[in-house]
């Protein structure tokens, strides 16, 4: 189908200096075409384009970000959360949410790039509660996206990249039914492909710096 598309918009930039009927039935296939791709294929490449690492889409991020203000507001916290994620969604959340995000695309944070990939690229909790004790992390986001794996990369190399997906905190958390018993989850819609864990900061006070 994606084929048969290219070839109609490619007659369709060849006809546009030719005439009008020519014109007319390149826009009427086009619009056939559309109509038909957007009935279940273009579902389909929006699917792929949220799960396939390409980024969270502003739909998700803005519920992520209902759901973690709907839940500050009932418990009466009004400071900005710390959120440990992936840097695409961390920076969207800056934006949506005005939360201090420990790890988001910009230069000024390659410390917080490395320590969300030493927090959610290990199989040892220890690991993580040392690096969301030293940010002050509020909550931690997992998401089907896989982001992490680009940032394991920087730590491990390549070979990261095609790991198994049992290895790494940020996959076990988002199978497992039960995690950590030092945080909790925050309920949101499995259909936007993500967990939401609230650090429980009293079981962290314990821990060295």
């Amino acid at each position: 189908m994606l084929g048969i598309c290219g070839v109609a918009t490619l007659y369709g930039l060849m006809a546009i200096e030719k005439t009008s009927w020519q014109r007319k039935l390149t826009l009427s296939l086009l619009c056939v075409l559309i109509l038909h791709l957007g009935s279940e294929e273009l579902t389909k490449v929006k699917e792929v384009y949220r799960i396939g690492g390409a980024g969270p889409w502003p739909l998700q991020v803005r519920e992520i970000a209902k759901v973690i203000a709907n839940e500050r507001s009932k418990k009466g916290e009004k400071e900005s959360p710390c959120i440990l994620t992936g840097p695409t969604m961390g920076t969207f959340l800056n934006y949506y949410l005005g939360a201090n995000t420990v790890c988001e695309m910009y230069w000024e944070s390659v410390d917080g790039i490395r320590d969300t990939a030493l927090a959610l690229c290990t199989s040892n909790e220890e690991i993580t509660k040392k690096e969301c004790k030293k940010h002050q992390v509020d909550y931690i986001i997992v998401s089907d996206t896989r982001e992490h794996v680009s940032l394991a990369a920087g730590l491990y190399g390549k070979k990261a990249m095609t790991g198994d997906k049992d290895v790494y905190i940020a996959d076990i958390w988002m199978k497992r039914k039960e995690v950590a018993n030092w945080v909790e989850e925050i309920p949101i819609k499995p259909e936007y492909g993500v967990r939401i864990f609230k650090i429980k900061k009293e079981k962290l006070e314990s821990l060295k710096s």
